[in-house]
């Protein structure tokens, strides 16, 4: 091999390793990026004067939530409206007449601070509307709600009325679904004794059925799923559900394949152990 070959060798070495940083780099970098510029916005946001200079959309600060925007019109125009939690559960609730009208009550007494174009990530919400003759989804987050167009920021205390609203919907529809599995059969198990027993006597599902009340949705609580006290199996032709009995407050829901934590009424492990000594 002579020098010039060597040469052209280092080169195309230099090459690939500036090729392979840049494929593996970019994307990392990128999107440190894109999340700073999230949080520094949000930050500017909040932090400024006078909201009304960051006011893209011509909103003026401190007026109706209904006058700045066609969020009430679309929510009262839609024929079908959908709760999504972004607590895990990859489970959507439909919204019947009056849960809707309360929506619409809380969102037209909510007063704007500022309002903008900008484009929040999705990420960045606990609860979304999905408005499904619209094709449009509204976000609710700790102190914004937005689309897919626009941000409002609002008083973060109010919005928690508006928050605790959805979650205390969300989790009837998931009772209620759980309640009313038509099973066939139930199977509870413990994890260190290895008892497992099966049940098809229609009185004690019902029973331990209607023991399950969630009352909490857990969003930030880091969790060991490794250990837990019961599993609960609930299984019919259609519906299924898994409780994963944590400790004596917590347990892990799978409805359709997604994990969701959620605080629950003592009345459940109550009923377990009537069963399981």
């Amino acid at each position: 091999m002579n020098h010039n070959e060597k040469k052209i060798i280092i080169v195309l070495f230099i090459v690939a390793v500036l090729l392979a940083g840049y494929t593996w780099g970019y994307p990392i970098v990128k999107n440190m990026m894109i999340q700073k510029n999230i949080e520094d916005t949000l930050r500017d946001v909040k932090n400024v004067e006078n909201p009304s200079a960051l006011n893209q959309t011509g909103a003026e600060p401190n007026m109706g939530f209904s006058e700045n925007n066609d969020i009430i019109k679309i929510l009262d125009s839609s024929k079908e409206v959908y709760l999504e939690s972004i607590s895990g559960a990859d489970y959507l609730v439909y919204l019947g007449k009056e849960e809707k009208s309360k929506i619409e009550e809380l969102l037209s007494d909510l007063a704007i601070d500022n309002a903008s174009q900008l484009i929040i990530d999705e990420q960045y919400y606990n609860f979304a509307l999905h408005i499904q003759n619209q094709n449009t989804k509204i976000f609710f987050g700790e102190d914004v709600i937005f689309t897919g167009s626009a941000s409002y920021w609002v008083d973060s205390e109010e919005l928690i009325n508006i928050t605790a609203e959805l979650e205390k919907i969300y989790l009837k529809h998931v009772n209620e679904f759980i309640q009313g599995i038509k099973s066939a059969s139930l199977t509870l198990e413990t994890m260190t004794e290895g008892i497992r027993l099966n049940f098809s006597d229609k009185d004690i599902i019902k029973s331990l059925q209607e023991s399950i009340v969630l009352n909490r949705i857990i969003y930030d609580r880091t969790i060991p799923s490794e250990q837990y006290l019961y599993k609960m199996t609930i299984t019919s032709d259609a519906r299924s559900a898994v409780l994963v009995i944590i400790d004596d407050s917590v347990l892990r829901l799978s409805i359709i394949g997604e994990d969701a934590y959620f605080e629950y009424e003592p009345g459940l492990i109550s009923a377990i152990r009537s069963y399981i000594k």
